[in-house]
């Protein structure tokens, strides 16, 4: 398969099944990698992140068909340090919440009842 590459802010385009935004990379600091699955089809998942605008300064985000066809392997690759006010596990918070609501549709309260 092979994976076609355009800007994020343009469009996500979908080419054997594999859909990619990429953004110019900075240079700065370490790279921080998160991988996690969506159980739901990559032109999906790629068309609510883009419609959500989730997270504009990460550098690389890649959605691809996860193993076995269950679902969308979400890779997203960022610099803490290019993110401003928000902070690694900040970041990690809102994919976690991403996730949810792509599955579900809406994201769990925290908290004790």
């Amino acid at each position: 398969m092979q994976a076609q590459r355009i800007g994020l802010g343009i469009a996500v385009a979908s080419l054997a099944g594999v859909a990619v935004a990429t953004l110019a990379r900075p240079r700065h600091s370490e790279r921080v990698s998160k991988t996690f699955t969506v159980n739901r089809p990559p032109e999906q998942v790629a068309q609510l992140w883009l419609d959500l605008d989730l997270l504009p300064k990460v550098e690389n985000v890649r959605f691809d068909p996860a193993p076995g066809g269950r679902g969308t392997e979400v890779r997203v690759r960022f610099r803490p340090r290019l993110m401003g006010k928000l902070r690694k596990t900040s970041v990690q918070e809102q994919l976690r919440e991403f996730k949810q609501l792509a599955e579900t549709g809406e994201i769990a309260a925290g908290g004790a009842l």
